[in-house]
């Protein structure tokens, strides 16, 4: 126990330096022997706790993005079922990624894939207190993956369940909510648009290609309704 804690502990000290590191001189320049100076070892100690600098700034970034994941429970507190947990989830982490583009690109497109998921698994265990319990097992799901495609697909599987989406479409379906969310993402990254016209415009555009595949009614004017109110309260 005592030499888990010690690890834990040690690798927080190396996540911290990079936090520090990166919001200082951004995510391109830090650098692993400048991480390892700054927290006071050699560049040669952060290997017996990282794989290398992008293993751990990969921590970092999970660090940095954990308001976003630890709002998701009072966010979908009110959602009477998949399709309110759906739009509300999106409208979540598009508030949050417009807020930070450079960080959510980083920790949601420069290093993804099947085989890091399990560093996603560690680093809750290294930071248990980052990880929102009560979110049901397809969020819990989403939240374990690197990958954006198979996190919103976790999603749509729901709707699917419940009688939203057909099997059939469950791929395009996706394919076609992740192309618009990242045509307006690279506009805000790339500063043409701002974060407020960018969460109208794709909130705007989300429901329309979630309607033209629908197989059963849902109050998309009620969800609208209610946005004013839960955009106010997220940046307050």
């Amino acid at each position: 126990m005592r030499k888990r804690l010690d690890k834990r502990l040690m690798k927080r000290k190396f996540v911290e330096a990079c936090i520090q590191l990166m919001e200082e001189k951004g995510h391109d320049k830090t650098s692993l022997r400048d991480v390892a100076k700054l927290a006071g070892y050699n560049q040669a100690t952060v290997y017996n706790y990282f794989a290398n600098v992008d293993h751990l700034k990969f921590y970092a970034a999970m660090r940095l993005t954990r308001d976003y994941y630890q709002s998701l429970v009072d966010y979908v507190a009110d959602a009477k079922d998949s399709m309110d947990r759906f739009l509300l989830i999106w409208e979540s982490f598009c508030v949050h990624a417009f807020r930070q583009p450079e960080l959510f690109q980083y920790r949601f497109y420069l290093f993804v894939g099947d085989e890091n998921d399990d560093i996603v698994e560690g680093y809750y265990e290294d930071f248990p207190e980052d990880f929102q319990p009560g979110l049901g097992s397809s969020i819990t799901e989403m939240l374990t993956r690197t990958n954006i495609t198979d996190r919103a697909m976790a999603l749509v599987d729901d709707l699917i369940l419940e009688g939203y989406i057909r099997q059939e479409d469950r791929e395009k379906f996706n394919d076609l909510i992740l192309i618009l969310f990242e045509g307006v993402f690279l506009r805000v990254l790339n500063k043409r648009i701002d974060k407020e016209t960018a969460l109208r415009r794709l909130m705007g555009h989300i429901i329309d290609a979630t309607s033209a595949y629908l197989q059963k009614p849902y109050d998309f004017d009620a969800f609208k309704a209610g946005a004013k109110k839960r955009l106010s309260e997220a940046e307050a």
